[in-house]
């Protein structure tokens, strides 16, 4: 279970990040990936407690 959440988690902030760099005009960034990855970060944290 540990190791699905760890995965989980490397997944959203890599979507966070390249949500991010959408915003910012960077090469390769996609804006809309940022608000689904913050709400799975969300979930994360939440189940975590």
């Amino acid at each position: 279970m540990r190791r699905a959440r760890g995965w989980a988690m490397a997944r959203a902030v890599g979507g966070i990040l390249i949500g991010d760099a959408g915003v910012h005009g960077r090469p390769g960034g996609k804006p809309t990936w940022g608000p689904p990855a913050h709400a799975a970060l969300q979930r994360l944290i939440a189940t975590t407690r």
